[in-house]
């Protein structure tokens, strides 16, 4: 999304969020040691045009992207400060199109405090999920105030796998 976004001529940031696992940051900016990013903006050490890094999706277009940041923080307070919200309010106005990357809303307590400052949540959904865990996902969107504006179905088997997956 966030590349296409970009391609499309928009101004894109993407911000690692994932506390816990910042697999975005890893994959985007092939780090494995942390990187100034988010939770360094929130702690005021750096401005946030400071701790974005450029992602090259070809050689005419990029995007911004947030790490996660190499400040400890207490995951559980870390989105209700001042800090997150100020962050959040220059990227949205500084960008066109922010993502944020964020774990499970039903596995992180802190992913329903920052999806408060979401206007919408793309749920990503795992191949083989259960029914009755994805309605309980969507039902506490509803009482966030934050719509599902779609969903990405993920790990689907390739062809010849899902071949396996069919009735006789």
């Amino acid at each position: 999304t966030a590349m296409a976004a970009a391609r499309a001529g928009s101004r894109v940031l993407v911000i690692d969020a994932d506390l816990g696992r910042p697999a975005l940051t890893r994959l985007m900016l092939r780090a494995l040691a942390p990187v100034r990013g988010l939770t360094d903006v929130v702690a005021k050490a750096i401005p946030l045009s400071r701790a974005t890094a450029n992602f090259a999706v070809s050689d005419s277009v990029h995007l911004d992207v947030l790490g996660r940041g190499t400040q400890h923080v207490n995951f559980a307070d870390f989105f209700h400060s001042t800090g997150a919200g100020e962050l959040l309010e220059t990227a949205r106005a500084d960008y066109d199109l922010v993502l944020i990357d964020a774990p499970p809303v039903l596995q992180e307590a802190y992913t329903s405090t920052l999806m408060g400052y979401a206007d919408g949540v793309i749920v990503v959904v795992p191949h083989g999920s259960r029914t009755a865990l994805l309605e309980e996902e969507v039902q506490r969107l509803g009482l966030i105030g934050t719509p599902a504006a779609g969903y990405v179905y993920n790990r689907a088997p390739l062809r010849s796998e899902a071949a396996r997956y069919k009735s006789p």
